[in-house]
């Protein structure tokens, strides 16, 4: 039984926050102000928490992402499955897409949205095109 229980790993899960995420949220943040490109080595907290990205696609049904991305098979807003993203499919690229929006349509959701759930936003969004 021991030798049984030594051998599982269990994920860890953050339920308040993942302890890196406040920090690269500030990064991205900071390209953004100074009207740069976010990061591209920028990894996302959330990327390897199986937790965090069931979250993502809880919160991605209560904001009615799925209103235009239609589960992520596009509709009013593009397709999330596909393997080409018009604004880059890179973590910092998607908080950023997320938190300020893009023209033509996508709505900046950074006054209504934490960065942690943006985060955790991301995570899904990326597990949808199959990156994660």
């Amino acid at each position: 039984l021991a030798v049984t229980l030594a051998g599982c790993e269990r994920e860890t899960r953050y339920f308040s926050g993942a302890p890196s995420s406040s920090a690269a949220s500030r990064e991205v943040r900071a390209a953004l102000d100074a009207s740069r490109a976010p990061p591209r080595d920028l990894g996302n907290p959330y990327a390897d928490n199986a937790y965090a990205v069931n979250d993502g696609k809880r919160l991605f049904e209560w904001f009615n992402c799925a209103g235009c991305h239609s589960q992520g098979g596009g509709g009013m807003g593009v397709p999330l499955m596909d393997a080409q993203w018009r604004y880059g499919a890179r973590p910092a690229q998607l908080f950023a897409s997320i938190a300020v929006g893009r023209p033509n349509g996508m709505p900046g959701f950074g006054g209504r949205v934490t960065d942690d759930q943006i985060w955790r936003l991301a995570a899904y969004v990326s597990s949808l095109s199959g990156e994660l």
